[in-house]
């Protein structure tokens, strides 16, 4: 971080240009690995700075039309919901009796592989 922000008007500046002409290609991600349980690892992509700049930029944009389509009994990765809101509506349902089910979704390696 410290290297953009040293020149951060100038890095901005050669950032919009890239995106404006169609020349940004995103960078190598950074791989680590975090422990897992059972003596497994998670392997990690870490962006950089202006990755994750143009990747925020990208989200502010789309979000809010794709918000719009989404399901409202979707809580992952969503503004406003979350893993604690979803275990009080799957209550709430059961307790309701309207849907004797729940389904928890993670699929393995989901965003290496799209």
């Amino acid at each position: 971080m410290n290297e953009f922000e040293k020149d951060l008007s100038e890095h901005l500046i050669q950032l919009e240009n890239e995106l404006k002409t169609g020349t940004w290609s995103p960078e190598p991600y950074l791989k680590i690995e975090i422990p897992k349980k059972n003596n497994e690892k998670r392997e990690l992509g870490l962006l950089s700075v202006k990755d994750k700049i143009v990747q925020q930029a990208i989200k502010t944009l789309i979000e809010p039309r794709f918000e719009r389509l989404f399901l409202n009994n979707s809580y992952g990765h969503r503004p406003g919901k979350g893993a604690a809101k979803a275990i009080r509506r799957s209550q709430s349902e059961c307790n309701m009796k309207k849907n004797l089910w729940v389904l928890r979704l993670d699929i393995d390696n989901y965003f290496d592989t799209i």
